[in-house]
């Protein structure tokens, strides 16, 4: 998490914008990530989508194995989740096609970011 903040904001500095994705469950760690980046460069994109769906389309076995008590650290499942409370954009992705957020995020992501 953090290791992926500081190369970031590296990557801000020099002038890129930068998209990693990667879950971060945890509140805390949004926010440390966000010290480390930066306010004016750091938004959350909250890809959400209920877990009954994630399980669905769950082709790896990974919510089977959580449930059957094989896997601990799961999120939603074995581990816990904090919802972002004030993300920049919630991509629903049991609402919507990957093309049409796509085209959404990137819209927004130009507006912020003037790009």
């Amino acid at each position: 998490g953090l290791f992926m903040a500081r190369l970031a904001r590296l990557l801000c500095d020099q002038g890129h914008v930068v998209l990693v994705t990667k879950i971060s469950p945890y509140a805390g760690l949004r926010r440390s990530i966000r010290r480390v980046i930066g306010r004016g460069k750091y938004v959350d994109v909250y890809v959400k989508c209920p877990l009954q769906v994630c399980m669905g389309r769950d082709w790896k076995g990974t919510y089977r194995k959580a449930l059957a008590g094989e896997s601990k650290q799961v999120t939603g499942v074995g581990d816990r989740y904090d919802e972002p409370t004030n993300p920049f954009i919630v991509l629903r992705t049991d609402k919507e096609t990957p093309d049409a957020l796509a085209v959404r995020l990137e819209r927004m992501l130009k507006w912020r970011f003037g790009i």
